[in-house]
């Protein structure tokens, strides 16, 4: 989360955050503003050590791309985040087969997807578009994972014209990738996203994370969500019912 020129920025890891801890949110929108200073940051070993597997994992992932014969056009971290933007839609207008690192945005939302792989669904790009695919290093997949790809699905969207399909983890396991329907969790990341907009344009004097308010326990339907959908929140695994998560699929 920053604020330029008056007007806040988010990232879908701010909504992952907001549903781990509404207070968190509260925090960083006064950072983002300058109304507090930053949290002091500690070197932490083990938490880079597993940066750097994440890294790992993404690279051999590509690396798996690549040995497919596949297309594959990195956008990376050179230039403005407008200029990466405008390389990474045209490169989905080229039709290249696998984009890798390519930043979207909408409005005052922008994703970092790992990966944007070509299919074979029809949108404005052509007789082609594409579905959304990160690496994680975990071996099971995590509610705020799940909840990031949606996030990055609905910036795809507004990019190709198009809603996505599915949407894909490629886990750190053997046969790692889990496949999601994008239109399973369209509703309810609306839903968090709004939540997420009105906290952030009016945001409490007083707000108790959600382990208090246990959410990290199954979460009540909401409107537009699945009755039988159960989440568990944060490190939690998703839990899979009727309605909730489909998996399988094909691969793109």
């Amino acid at each position: 989360m920053h604020q330029q020129g008056g007007q806040l920025f988010f990232a879908a890891t701010d909504l992952s955050q907001f549903l781990a801890c509404r207070h968190l949110t509260t925090l960083s929108r006064s950072v983002a503003r300058g109304e507090r200073s930053g949290p002091r940051v500690y070197q932490e070993p083990r938490l880079e050590a597993l940066k750097e597997a994440g890294k790992r994992h993404e690279a051999d992932v590509l690396e798996r791309y690549r040995a497919e014969r596949r297309s594959v056009e990195t956008i990376g971290d050179s230039g403005s985040l407008a200029q990466r933007r405008k390389r990474t839609l045209a490169a989905m207008r080229r039709g290249v087969e696998v984009i890798h690192q390519g930043p979207l945005g909408s409005g005052g939302w922008s994703g970092y997807p790992d990966f944007l792989v070509r299919v074979h669904r029809p949108s404005v790009l052509g007789e082609w578009s594409y579905e959304v695919v990160d690496a994680k290093l975990a071996t099971i997949p995590k509610a705020d994972a799940v909840l990031q790809i949606a996030v990055y699905s609905r910036l795809l969207e507004k990019a190709q014209g198009a809603l996505p399909a599915q949407m894909h983890l490629e886990l750190g396991r053997e046969e790692g990738r889990e496949s999601f329907r994008v239109t399973d969790f369209a509703a309810f990341e609306r839903t968090i996203t709004r939540e997420f907009d009105e906290h952030c344009a009016r945001p409490p004097t007083r707000s108790r994370s959600s382990v208090a308010r246990g959410v990290t326990g199954t979460r009540p339907a909401r409107r537009g969500v699945g009755p039988t959908t159960t989440f568990r929140w944060s490190r939690i695994p998703l839990d899979i019912s009727a309605g909730g998560l489909r998996r399988g699929g094909s691969r793109p």
